[in-house]
């Protein structure tokens, strides 16, 4: 239960994490590939959800089913809502 709660916070997180990624790249790697937007998008999001991961792999908690399922809530949320609302 605790990694889903913690994937939903990495998910709602992760567009906030854009910007001290793009930085950090571009520290790394100065002249290495300029990543779009889009996949900045995903690089943080992937990169959170394995944090998500060793944090429950550590603490013996939590299955691979609640980190999916709470990251994706957690991204996607407020559009699942949106969408339920429109449709009501």
């Amino acid at each position: 239960m605790l990694t889903f709660v913690i994937a939903i916070v990495a998910g709602v997180l992760s567009p906030r994490a854009v910007p001290f990624l793009k930085d950090r790249v571009a520290d790394i790697l100065p002249d290495g590939p300029d990543l779009s937007e889009a996949e900045l998008q995903v690089f943080a999001f992937a990169l959170l959800m394995v944090l998500v991961g060793l944090l429950a792999f550590l603490s013996d908690s939590g299955s691979p089913l609640g980190l999916a399922l709470g990251g994706l809530l957690g991204r996607f949320g407020k559009r699942i809502a949106d969408l339920i609302r429109s449709r009501t």
